[in-house]
């Protein structure tokens, strides 16, 4: 896989801490593109680290999309590596998608309306095995797309997936509106079958084929690195079951607690998330 060249913009799009812009590639194709960096340190050791994260985040943003869209078969806007070259000849990497211009971020309401709600509690399950902890709080990462029928759930936003971990303060990781609207046992237990049904093997190698095809000088190393999460998550998620909540329906849980000013839990939240960013810096 080479990276994909696209112009330079400066046209954002009006979301996200990673500054997306509105773009073409070289062939004229309309693209979001964006590197997941979301601040910048005056001195070079630390923004050096904070570069390495970024470019982990670029990865899991690639590998992640094209295993629901590939491996799985769920609704997901796919992002592939790209860079564009700035006036004075820098170059500057990142991802792109294609643009979705009709498409917004879910609301509370289309939750509830899904034309796809057995899709949609599937994507939970992945996410989830995946470590993608930024779900849970942040409703920018599913869109809805509204058709005649209604909304349909669309999986997006992947650059805090493929870390350790499959829940966030006792909750799973997992968009909390989504949780409280379609996750039932019904549709949620074929998915769990299936995640923690797989061997190490066939993770391996669905790892394997995303990355080759997809990733840039794709290495064994990293094969081991982005595996070895899944393989860890997988075990997590049999031996945790952070989806099993008999007394209450958990998305109702996770709404109540996001939804008020729990200060002892809000700082746990960004103490765990935090910690799970640094992660990628020690694996």
């Amino acid at each position: 896989m080479t990276a994909i060249q696209v112009h330079p913009s400066t046209q954002q799009t009006g979301a996200g801490y990673t500054h997306p812009v509105i773009t073409t590639t070289m062939d004229g194709r309309s693209v979001v593109f964006k590197h997941n960096k979301e601040i910048s340190a005056p001195l070079k050791p630390v923004d050096d680290i904070i570069d390495r994260v970024a470019d982990e985040r670029d990865i899991a943003e690639v590998l992640a999309s094209h295993l629901l869209d590939h491996q799985f078969h769920l609704p997901t806007v796919t992002y592939d590596q790209a860079f564009h070259v700035d006036g004075q000849g820098q170059k500057h990497a990142g991802v792109i998608s294609d643009f979705q211009a009709e498409f917004h971020p879910l609301t509370e309401a289309d939750a509830h309306h899904l034309t796809n709600p057995d899709q949609a509690a599937a994507i939970l399950v992945v996410r989830a095995w995946m470590g993608d902890w930024d779900c849970v709080y942040n409703d920018r990462n599913t869109l809805a797309d509204h058709t005649p029928q209604g909304p349909a759930a669309r999986a997006v936003d992947f650059g805090s997936a493929l870390a350790d971990g499959v829940t966030s303060v006792g909750l799973p990781d997992a968009n909390r509106h989504l949780l409280a609207a379609v996750a039932t046992p019904a549709r949620l237990s074929p998915w769990l079958d299936k995640i923690t049904a797989l061997s190490d093997d066939q993770i391996r190698h669905m790892v394997n084929e995303e990355g080759r095809l997809h990733i840039e000088n794709w290495s064994p190393q990293q094969l081991a690195r982005y595996s070895g999460v899944l393989i860890r998550n997988r075990d997590r998620l049999i031996q945790q079951h952070p989806f099993d909540n008999p007394d209450s329906p958990l998305g109702e849980n996770a709404t109540r607690f996001l939804m008020t000013n729990d200060v002892a839990n809000g700082v746990r939240y960004a103490v765990e998330s935090g910690a799970r960013r640094l992660q990628r810096l020690f694996r």
